[in-house]
This record gives C-alpha cells, sequence and structure tokens, in this order.
C-alpha cells in the first residue's frame, strides 16, 4: 500500500510542476535556466529521448531535448530547471 501511496504522490507533484512549468508560474532567471541545462546535459543520470551535439572547445556536448528525463527522480528536466522551487536531486544545483 506504501507504494501505491508513493506513487500517487510522485505522480501528483510531477503533474504540480509541469503545470506551473507550463503556465510559467516560478520561473528562474534566464542565466540560472542555462546554468541548470547545462549541469544537467553533463549529468549521466539525464536520460536524453535523442542525443544532440553542439559544437563546443571541449568537443561534444550534448543538450537536453524536451523530452529529457532524470533517471534519479524521473522529472523531466526541460520543465525541472524551468522552476525556482526545483533542486536537483544530485545537489549539481
Amino acid at each position: 500500500m506504501t507504494t501505491l501511496v508513493s506513487a500517487i504522490r510522485t505522480t501528483a507533484r510531477g503533474v504540480l510542476g509541469l503545470s506551473k512549468s507550463a503556465l510559467d508560474l516560478e520561473p528562474v532567471p534566464e542565466e540560472m535556466l542555462r546554468d541548470r541545462r547545462k549541469a544537467c546535459a553533463a549529468c549521466p543520470a539525464a536520460m536524453r529521448t535523442k542525443q544532440l551535439g553542439v559544437a563546443s572547445s571541449a568537443g561534444k556536448l550534448h543538450v537536453l531535448t524536451p523530452m529529457s528525463t532524470c533517471s534519479v527522480c524521473k522529472c523531466n528536466l526541460h520543465a525541472k530547471t524551468r522552476l525556482a522551487s526545483e533542486t536537483c536531486p544530485r545537489h549539481h544545483w
């Protein structure tokens, strides 16, 4: 029963977060958004639905897509990185 309750809470939190992101509630400043997404793009926990590369001095840098998720918290990273109330489960931001 506790697993079901946990799954319901996680789902409800995800729906709330996606809704806030879609409505542009609790936005972070653009510079913070770029920093968060850069940290997520470099993290091995980020699961990308499609590998996209952009040129960088260090070689090929992978970037997030709108459907990228975190394998630790299961959140959509495109939405999560936009919300001021969210934090990285690995404490990268």
